[in-house]
């Protein structure tokens, strides 16, 4: 009976612990998920941003250099 009572014991206290180990995993499962979602909203604001901004120059020149045809005569300024 007292080998019993240790084994119960034993098998209480390993339980504990791993009920601490999961507590302690879901945790920073939790935090890992908000610092995920704040740096999404973060991406998703600089990009909202990004598209509502004025082109820069250098934009501007790439996509006016791009709509020239490839055949134009080179016509130096």
């Amino acid at each position: 009976m007292k080998r019993m009572d240790v084994d119960y014991d034993n098998l209480c206290q390993k339980l504990r612990q791993h009920e601490q180990t999961i507590t302690q995993l879901l945790s920073m499962i939790a935090v890992n998920n908000r610092k995920i979602t704040d740096l999404n909203k973060r991406q998703l604001s600089l990009e909202q941003k990004n598209r509502n901004s004025p082109r820069s120059p250098h934009t501007n020149a790439a996509k006016e250099l791009s709509s020239i045809p490839s055949d134009a005569p080179y016509v130096k300024e």
